[in-house]
């Protein structure tokens, strides 16, 4: 009886110890899942304030935003199917597909013109 008794405290430190742990891991990808989402808002914005300011932009700028926000966009997916256990996996699919569809109107010319590539936006 004495051991049941203490088998049953010390089997429910054990198990308190590894819900902690487990909560808290939790709470680190989700707090990540925020992080990676306000990076991305802010990604867009800067590039939103630069069209609504009618200012020229340099297609490497554009290039370097949409990159950042590419790479941004995978990290909250992955984070989100590790906190999910791959509940949202088709999501990569979707990714690649946006991701195909940014880099045909930001890649290369096979021939690029010399200089800087300015882009004017007029809304």
């Amino acid at each position: 009886m004495l051991k049941f008794i203490k088998n049953l405290f010390f089997k429910e430190k054990k198990e308190k110890v590894v819900d902690e742990n487990f909560a808290y891991q939790n709470y680190k990808i989700f707090k990540s899942i925020l992080t990676y989402n306000n990076q991305a808002l802010q990604i867009m914005s800067e590039l939103e304030r630069a069209l609504s300011e009618n200012i020229p932009i340099s297609l490497n700028y554009i290039r370097s935003r949409c990159i950042s926000l590419v790479t941004t966009i995978y990290k909250m997916i992955e984070s989100l199917n590790i906190l999910s256990n791959n509940k949202y996996k088709d999501l990569y699919i979707y990714f690649e597909e946006i991701v195909r569809n940014i880099e045909t109107h930001i890649s290369f010319d096979e021939h690029p013109a010399k200089g800087e590539q300015i882009i004017f936006w007029k809304i």
